[in-house]
């Protein structure tokens, strides 16, 4: 078998008539070539992959749908209650090879709380800045960095809640932070791996940007 890559050939189906930006009709007569051909593959392409874009959204609403209908059949089948089913959704093949799962992410918010915790956490800083390591100095600068949208990244805030600084004003802080959170919506991901060889999971990306 030739190890060679097989030519791909290009062949363009012109139109009669052409639609340029400002929405005029032009006459296929009086289209350059190279104009031509620019149209035809952006077309061709950016039409297919927008049809297997609805394909991949069917394809995501039935895996979910299977998967939650899953649930509900496993946990009767063995008698338990539904509601005592603890994590994501997740069901693999008898070989050990397939596995397919929904990962359910938080997105959570804080209220007006937060401004109150950076400023105690703040004010805790320049006070004891000789006392306090730096490290800790720059989680604090970080997780009340806010992105363009004035949002700040809610894993970094909550992270700070892991450190115990010996101030109250940074264990109210800690406090506020955890009562003013509040989970906003939940983002579903479902996720397909096949096992290889070695015994390592691999998935199966979808993402045309990552093939």
């Amino acid at each position: 078998m030739s190890t060679e890559t097989k030519e791909f050939k290009l062949r363009v189906k012109k139109k009669n008539v052409y639609t340029d930006p400002a929405g005029n009709q032009i006459s296929a007569k009086y289209m350059r070539e190279d104009n031509i051909l620019r149209d035809f593959v952006s077309t061709e392409l950016v039409t297919k992959a927008i049809q297997l874009q609805q394909q991949l959204k069917e394809f995501k609403a039935l895996g979910k749908k299977m998967l939650k209908a899953y649930k509900a059949r496993y946990t009767k089948l063995n008698k338990v209650n539904e509601e005592n089913w603890v994590g994501n959704i997740a069901a693999s093949s008898f070989d050990g090879t397939k596995k397919v799962e929904i990962d359910a992410h938080p997105f959570t918010e804080y209220g007006e709380g937060l401004k109150i915790a950076n400023g105690l956490m703040r004010d805790v800083l320049e006070d004891n800045t000789s006392n306090i390591e730096p490290v800790i100095q720059e989680l604090v600068l970080d997780a009340f960095t806010t992105d363009k949208k004035g949002r700040v990244n809610p894993s970094k805030v909550e992270n700070l809640c892991n450190y115990d600084v010996p101030d109250n004003r940074w264990r109210k802080a800690v406090k506020i932070i955890q009562s003013d959170k509040s989970i906003k919506y939940r983002k579903e991901y479902i996720r397909f791996s096949i096992r290889e060889p070695k015994g390592e999971w691999k998935s199966i990306l979808l993402d045309i940007a990552k093939l």
